[in-house]
């Protein structure tokens, strides 16, 4: 199958921000709710818009929960890192020609201050972000909104992410999908490959 096409979700995927998000959510969430929270029970958060969370979290104030949580991911930005091999991946197939976006759930502030710094959107030539669209993962729009702006072929898009909610945004889409293995830490999710390292992303494309 010829890829032309690569797109990428963040979190999870090319930078590790674990620690740092969900870190910060405990935070906010606790000053919010008044309630205790296990660091554990926070996981469900990856792959889905920020508004979304504080919601189901229970948040009386949706915006001032979310204005709290992006305030104190920045206070944890030194635990965010670049996954190792990514910048090395990014830049071979950025020289080999293929077309790179990011598909994302973060807001574009979000992006702005929680991605931007580590210097690899110079590589994409766009980023949707959960403001974009009125439906996200895992329905497929934010993809089929990508398909358009770009004017990509859908059989030549290959979506890469972490979460269960970034493979079933791929398949509503109708794109292909691969899960990075490094991010999500198990295969037990359905996805049309599987990446152990960025560089496996390398041997599809061959």
């Amino acid at each position: 199958m010829a890829f032309k096409n690569i797109v990428f979700d963040i979190d999870g995927t090319l930078t590790d921000t674990e620690e740092a998000i969900l870190s910060a959510l405990k935070e906010a969430v606790e000053a919010e709710t008044g309630n205790k929270v296990e660091y554990e029970d926070l996981k469900f958060s990856f792959g889905i818009p920020g508004a979304e969370t504080v919601k189901i979290l229970k948040c009386p104030d949706t915006e001032k929960a979310l204005k709290l949580w992006e305030d104190n991911v920045i206070k944890y930005k030194d635990k965010i890192t670049v996954f190792n091999g990514i910048e090395e991946l990014l830049k071979k197939l950025k020289n080999s020609g293929y077309k790179l976006g990011v598909v994302t759930s973060k807001n574009r502030y979000e992006l702005e201050t929680q991605f931007e710094p580590y210097g690899l959107s110079d590589y994409f030539d766009i980023e949707v972000c959960s403001d974009d669209t009125l439906k996200h993962k895992p329905d497929g729009e934010p993809l089929k909104f990508y398909i358009s702006k770009s004017g990509a072929d859908y059989k030549e898009t290959l979506y890469i992410g972490d979460s269960i909610y970034d493979m079933q945004c791929a398949k509503n889409a109708g794109v292909a999908s691969a899960l990075a293995v490094w991010g999500s830490k198990t295969k037990n999710i359905p996805a049309d490959f599987y990446l152990e390292e960025p560089s496996d992303l390398l041997k599809i494309l061959e």
